[in-house]
């Protein structure tokens, strides 16, 4: 979450969130991977392939956020990928902008098993 704009404190607002799907996207990306990238996560060996989903949607519950706008971008992982304290410590984010922002209200991302 932005540290700058934190969700409104709210007795609805329980961490989960129902959106309503405006439209959606299905990405793939192949690019030059960057130096800091580990060689064992480049693709043929010096590519990054990333694909995923992205949502833009409104939110509908809970009520504090209902009408707000918001993007969530869905990649997948394999089986390779851990979590918990060998791991990651999350499997998504959530970021809140400020309307002059000119993005969505709230950004999120979210890894999902590939399978």
């Amino acid at each position: 979450m932005s540290p700058t704009a934190a969700l409104p404190s709210s007795p609805d607002l329980d961490g989960r969130i129902l959106v309503e799907i405006v439209k959606w996207d299905v990405s793939l990306h192949v690019g030059l991977s960057s130096e800091a990238t580990p060689p064992e996560q480049r693709f043929q060996g010096g590519l990054s392939f990333v694909r995923g989903i992205e949502l833009d949607g409104r939110i509908v519950a809970p009520e504090s956020l209902r009408g707000k706008s918001i993007r969530v971008w869905h990649s997948t992982f394999g089986t390779e990928l851990r979590f918990g304290e060998d791991g990651l410590d999350e499997v998504g984010q959530l970021w809140t902008h400020s309307p002059q922002s000119g993005r969505a209200d709230l950004t999120c991302t979210l890894l999902l098993p590939e399978s």
